[in-house]
């Protein structure tokens, strides 16, 4: 055998050893990629599976939609992050928390009133946590 071989050969098992290590660079940040993926969804369904709420009340007077809704769950919800849904169309209105002020964090078993101002009586009034857990009935 003469230089030529060895070096051909040499060639060969340097130019293997690089595709291999992009294949594996690749393949490993994709898995990486799957299974984060993976953990933030079993994240997503277990604050879900945590999440309840309960309607208090709902009245409308005089052109206002009042509404109590309690947090009977055990996550932690943002307030600001709730969709109010008055006869299939999202209003934003005013979302407090009953005897807490300055702050958007809604604690399980605290009540959130809702109030929002309608031309008309509505039919049907829903809230909608931020992880989709909703709350409705009929006005």
């Amino acid at each position: 055998m003469g230089f030529s071989v060895s070096a051909s050969t040499g060639i060969v098992f340097l130019a293997a050893f690089v595709a291999f290590g992009t294949l594996f660079t690749a393949g490993s940040n994709g898995y990486e990629r799957v299974s984060n993926a993976h953990h933030d969804a079993t994240d997503r369904a277990l604050r879900q599976s945590n999440t309840d709420l309960q309607l208090d009340n709902v009245s409308y007077q005089n052109g206002v939609l009042s509404a109590n809704v309690t947090n009977v769950g055990t996550t932690t919800l943002d307030v600001n992050e709730t969709s109010v849904v008055v006869d299939n169309a999202v209003y934003t209105g005013t979302r407090t928390v009953v005897g807490v002020s300055g702050t958007s964090l809604w604690a399980p078993g605290e009540t959130m009133r809702v109030t929002v101002s309608l031309p008309s009586r509505p039919s049907r009034f829903d809230l909608v946590s931020p992880n989709g857990v909703s709350v409705g009935g009929a006005v």
